[in-house]
């Protein structure tokens, strides 16, 4: 087990846990990782897993610094508010969970259509249980 997941009051044990990195859908100029650079970018924490560390890792492994490549990085303390505030144009890009984008209301209570984003280097053949 490396997390455990609460849903419905129900908690269950994670083998596996992710993370994506995601612009808005009508944001031609964010395609790839390497687009982040220069770009304000969002996460919940320094230390959270599927909303910084994941993403920092994937950026380390494309040569880039998740310091130095974007313009500012900002951290919100709440997964919500980076899928709300990509949604609202106040971040260029978020650093989220797996599941995030699908679980978040905007704020009249609606949840966000995910076709509204875009995940930057999707892994399609990454199963979470």
């Amino acid at each position: 087990k490396i997390s455990q997941r609460k849903v419905g009051g129900n908690t269950f044990d994670l083998t596996k846990f992710g993370g994506v990195i995601a612009a808005r859908s009508d944001r031609t100029d964010i395609q790839t990782l390497q687009d982040i650079r220069g770009k304000v970018v969002a996460a919940a924490s320094i230390s959270g897993l599927g909303s910084g560390q994941m993403q920092f890792r994937e950026l380390q492994r494309a040569g880039m610094s998740y310091i130095n490549a974007p313009r500012q990085l900002v951290f919100t303390s709440n997964q919500g508010k980076v899928v709300n505030g990509v949604l609202d144009g106040k971040f260029d890009v978020g650093f989220i969970r797996t599941d995030q984008i699908e679980r978040t209301k905007n704020a009249s209570g609606v949840l966000v259509d995910p076709a509204d984003f875009r995940v930057l280097q999707p892994q399609p053949d990454l199963a979470i249980d």
